[in-house]
């Protein structure tokens, strides 16, 4: 035996004697003064081997012959590693379900401990008859602050595509006539303000005009399409299995900007000051905060106008929208298009219809306005970091983020190694139109800002669908004409 006071014993707060584990006085004949450790609960053995348990100050709960609650220690331990497993994982979280007045949707709020003082919440709004919420897991469905992203799926293989004749010639090169007569079947583009919307409707429209050939119609018809600046809720009884609805979505601050110099700096030179642009904002009715109608993108896109929470209505647009492409992210996005649809890349290829530093589509006082390079005072840049502003743009941030995550959800779905090999083949293909093409293409703007008749261009509408004769041919000659997916 050693001379140590923890050999020797000691007093303590809560207990007369205490020995270590591997102390010999616990071996007879000195038996009846040990103290013996077990796991969490400690027991002191006594004259005539009689056993007393003892409350351990500080716990709520008792141990009884080594088991706590019923359960061993072993047990007990592996459940709560188990349990702290499920809820770093979020597979397995405490739920609270709050049946929300909006047309049946319900607000689900998780809070769950990680371990370590963090902890995890987060509320959404799912419909009760999605299903696509459900799963949290990597490369799955990801909650946005409430928003969340979901794969796009491809037009069904035994499903012709929604190709329908036009009911009036006249409605597909009026602007107006598209915007007084929504469609139920066909194919639709929303356009919204500055998302290269003019490009992707000139996308939209050659997909409509090449499957119009494919199917042996006359020359110069096109399907059944919608292709202009409208509300989604125009389409909200739209035939979901014989119309495919799609639109594009930018960064919001971004988009805010280049708005800010198209149709303010350049085209009424507007000096672009701090007070002009929040002047600017109160025409969107900025100051307004609690009114969905009040937010570009999620104004435009919701095809239910009447609702009042952004959560549900991105929700929506999400759920609703057959494809959205991301601005930043347009060559990707439209390759996994012509991957949904099961068409060429050729119906894809385009010229861009507005680039900064370039002049407009000459419509806006039938003249051509130089567009403006985006140079934002210092003024205007501490207000975009505000947190004013965040908390502004933040529902259609939201949105973006939800759209971009879903663009890679499909991407995964297609195939990554797919996707990419025809990505390759469609970059090299818009080189050679923008380099053989471009040149020689009549917009509705010269390079000197001349403005050009509508007769005397090479566009189908506005400045979108520009060139069309050209990219057919360049097509042609890369093969990608008629190939599919």
């Amino acid at each position: 035996m050693t001379n140590s006071a923890h050999a020797k014993g000691r007093k303590t707060k809560n207990y007369k004697v205490v020995y270590p584990r591997e102390a010999k006085e616990c071996t007879p004949p000195n038996r009846h003064i040990c103290t013996e450790r077990k796991g969490t609960g400690e027991k002191e053995k006594r004259k005539g081997g009689e056993k007393k348990e003892r409350k351990i100050k500080g716990r709520k709960g008792r141990r009884r012959n080594g088991k706590f609650l019923g359960l061993s220690i072993s047990q007990v331990s592996a459940l709560f590693f188990l349990l702290y497993i499920c809820f770093v994982c979020r597979n397995l979280q405490p739920i609270i379900i709050v049946r929300s007045s909006d047309k049946g949707f319900v607000r689900v709020t998780l809070n769950s401990s990680l371990g370590f003082g963090v902890t995890h919440n987060s509320t959404f709004h799912v419909a009760p008859d999605s299903t696509r919420f459900s799963t949290h897991a990597p490369n799955r469905t990801k909650d946005f602050g409430g928003v969340w992203s979901r794969p796009y799926n491809t037009w069904p293989s035994d499903r012709p595509l929604p190709c329908f004749e036009t009911e009036n010639p006249k409605i597909m090169t009026d602007e107006g006539l598209q915007k007084m007569n929504p469609t139920k079947e066909g194919l639709v583009y929303l356009k919204l303000m500055k998302v290269a919307g003019s490009t992707h409707a000139g996308v939209h429209v050659r997909i409509a005009r090449n499957l119009a050939r494919r199917q042996g119609w006359k020359k110069g018809s096109i399907c059944r399409s919608r292709y202009v600046h409208a509300q989604g809720n125009k389409y909200k009884d739209r035939s979901k299995t014989q119309s495919f609805l799609w639109s594009t979505v930018r960064e919001p601050t971004r988009r805010y900007i280049s708005q800010f110099f198209h149709f303010h700096v350049s085209r009424r030179n507007v000096e672009p000051s701090i007070i002009n642009f929040k002047e600017y904002l109160k025409k969107d009715r900025f100051l307004n905060n609690e009114q969905i109608m009040n937010r570009h993108s999620i104004q435009w896109l919701s095809t239910d106008i009447n609702r009042t929470d952004p959560i549900i209505a991105a929700n929506n647009i999400i759920k609703d929208y057959d494809f959205i492409s991301i601005t930043e992210r347009a060559d990707e996005s439209l390759v996994v298009l012509t991957m949904l649809l099961n068409i060429p890349l050729g119906d894809v290829l385009h010229l861009d219809s507005k680039r900064s530093g370039g002049y407009d589509d000459g419509g806006f006082q039938q003249k051509c306005f130089f567009i403006q390079p985006a140079n934002l005072s210092p003024e205007i840049e501490e207000f975009l970091s505000s947190k004013l502003w965040r908390k502004y743009i933040k529902p259609e941030e939201l949105l973006y983020r939800a759209a971009n995550h879903s663009l890679d959800l499909t991407i995964d779905r297609l195939g990554q190694a797919k996707v990419a090999d025809r990505l390759t083949q469609f970059r090299h293909a818009q080189q050679v139109a923008q380099k053989r093409c471009g040149p020689i293409t009549k917009f509705p703007c010269s390079s000197e800002g001349e403005r050009r008749s509508t007769t005397n261009t090479d566009c189908f509408m506005h400045d979108f669908g520009c060139g069309l004769d050209c990219l057919d041919q360049i097509a042609e000659e890369l093969g990608i004409s008629n190939k599919t997916y």
